[in-house]
């Protein structure tokens, strides 16, 4: 009886152990964006021309030989 309390009380340790550590990561991540927050902004402002710009490239690319085909 006393093995499974044991085994009881070390799946809840660690199990609490993982959320904390799940929460200091959400803690730092969110001092980083509120630390860069502008330049997140900026880029994601940015972003939709960036992808635009890639698919055009890659469609203008579509017919160049590949490589080991």
């Amino acid at each position: 009886m006393e093995q499974n309390q044991q085994d009881s009380l070390l799946e809840k340790t660690w199990f609490t152990k993982l959320l904390a550590g799940v929460l200091v990561v959400q803690v730092i991540m969110l001092g980083f964006s509120l630390k860069y927050r502008d330049q997140i902004v900026e880029y994601a402002q940015k972003l939709p021309v960036l992808v635009r710009n890639v698919v055009i490239a890659e469609n203008g690319n579509i017919n160049r030989p590949r490589p080991f085909e």
